[in-house]
């Protein structure tokens, strides 16, 4: 029997860092790969007027429809805005919270029901502790779970490394911390697998907590990891299967030159790995 990870509905692309001058391109490719179906997209790539144009939003749906693709997520959702967790939401927890219900909107329209939160700017300490920092999380959490829970979308919380400048939740043990404290089948763990190979993370540390991932994120620096797969991403797909992980997979676009021969070779390696 076929483990769950490997159904072909599970697989998808994030196109995250893609360059938006190749993005039609970047579909094109994506989709003669029948077993991609779908993308982790942030709404910039969508339309740079996705607030105000519900238009654009349904014909960007219709567009992929046709080449048998979907949304898998909606990421990079404060890309781009001037907001902080520090300063606004204790400040005017409105402005964060109608921004957020666009972001709401837009999964509905694309009929998406996860949505990947990274946003490492947004959620910068900005001098407060972590405890500080906690409280207000938890608080910004509590105020969208029931626009989470009515819309039946599951909100992906990701560690964000401090390579990447980040102070909060920059460890995999204190993104599950707060996942533990809602115990919310719509508060969920976005998982990028640079954090198993780079950081100290306790393998059975991962394992133990793998229900709490919703999805996972395989990195694909300048397209070079699958294009000869190594030994560190064979052995966590190894992982995946052997654990019965029931989550998506994607593979996460990160950076290089638009190259055609190397984003298919890469491609269609991550797909034959999950075959």
């Amino acid at each position: 029997m076929t483990d769950p990870i490997f159904k072909m509905s599970n697989l998808h692309i994030s196109n995250l860092c893609s360059d938006s001058r190749n993005f039609k391109k970047f579909l094109n490719i994506v989709s003669k790969f029948k077993n991609i179906k779908g993308l982790d997209i942030a709404p910039l790539n969508i339309s740079k007027d996705w607030e105000s144009s519900e238009k654009e939003c349904k014909k960007f749906y219709y567009f992929i429809k046709k080449k048998n693709l979907r949304v898998n997520a909606v990421q990079g959702i404060f890309y781009k805005k001037n907001f902080s967790l520090l300063k606004d939401f204790v400040k005017n927890d409105n402005k964060i919270i109608s921004h957020f219900k666009k972001i709401i909107r837009l999964c509905k329209i694309l009929r998406c029901n996860k949505i990947i939160f990274g946003s490492s700017e947004f959620r910068n300490r900005n001098g407060h502790t972590i405890k500080c920092t906690n409280i207000i999380f938890i608080r910004f959490i509590k105020k969208i779970i029931p626009l989470l829970e009515k819309n039946n979308i599951v909100f992906c919380i990701e560690t964000i490394p401090r390579i990447y400048n980040s102070n909060y939740l920059y460890k995999f043990t204190q993104t599950c911390k707060i996942i533990k404290f809602f115990k919310n089948k719509f508060i969920k763990i976005n998982f990028d697998s640079g954090i198993f190979f780079n950081s100290k993370l306790s393998k059975s540390y991962f394992i133990n907590n793998l229900d709490l991932i919703d999805n996972i994120q395989i990195s694909e620096p300048y397209f070079n990891f699958f294009l000869n797969p190594n030994k560190y991403n064979l052995n966590f797909i190894k992982l995946l299967k052997n654990k019965h992980y029931q989550g998506t997979v994607s593979l996460e676009i990160i950076s290089g030159k638009f190259e055609n021969k190397k984003i298919n070779k890469s491609i269609n390696n991550f797909t034959k790995l999950f075959n």
